[in-house]
């Protein structure tokens, strides 16, 4: 009795990594401003995405969290094969 042995082949997502850096933006009224561009990388490091900040906040943390929030749906567009 010959038996076919193995496990089913399921495609496994890619493991990506973002990284956020923050600009701070210096006006000629010494007003502060801040955007926060992100970069995605795969697993080995290669850089797959690069995500320019588009909208000006008063605070850094809410530059970051769009940074954040934009590379996260990046990374799940990647994992389902969409450009």
């Amino acid at each position: 009795m010959s038996r076919k042995g193995g496990r089913a082949m399921h495609a496994r997502p890619l493991d990506y990594s973002f990284e956020i850096t923050t600009i701070r933006h210096v006006g000629d009224n010494d007003s502060t401003c801040f955007t926060a561009d992100a970069v995605v990388r795969d697993a080995a490091g290669k850089e797959v995405a690069r995500l320019p900040g588009k909208r000006m906040h008063s605070y850094v943390d809410a530059a970051e969290d769009d940074a954040v929030d934009a590379a996260r749906q990046a990374i799940r567009r990647l994992r389902k094969g969409e450009p």
